[in-house]
């Protein structure tokens, strides 16, 4: 499910695929950027409904998917 939200927030044009230059770009935000840019690829991650705010909503989501232990 992460690994959706990860490919949803690389895929810039929303067109289902990441083409070289989102990739690039992707690989860039997760290890050259700055700590305020990593901060919001992981926050945009988070955001399931993209309205900029992290929701009960959207932990309950991600709560849904951890395995129960």
């Amino acid at each position: 499910m992460l690994g959706e939200r990860f490919f949803s927030v690389l895929d810039e044009n929303g067109d289902g695929y990441v083409d070289h230059r989102e990739f690039l770009n992707g690989l860039s935000r997760v290890f050259t950027s700055s700590f305020d840019e990593k901060h919001k690829l992981v926050f945009d991650i988070y955001d399931f409904d993209n309205d900029d705010f992290i929701s009960k909503d959207d932990i309950t989501v991600v709560l849904n998917y951890l395995p129960i232990v």
